[in-house]
């Protein structure tokens, strides 16, 4: 059995992989010391991300 391989499709550099998006964050994102919870800031890039595949 012969094991074909797709050719790679074109690729991309890393400026046009660029995203930048604003956030605000308000005190409920935050602890009492101002830091921002961990699942807020995944929470951002997971918006990114699913931003990104849309196109």
């Amino acid at each position: 059995m012969s094991h074909m391989r797709a050719e790679p499709g074109p690729t991309r550099g890393a400026a046009d992989s660029v995203t930048s998006m604003t956030e605000y964050v308000l005190p409920t994102h935050a602890n009492a010391l101002g830091n921002v919870f961990g699942g807020q800031v995944l929470t951002c890039a997971r918006r990114s991300v699913r931003s990104d595949l849309r196109g």
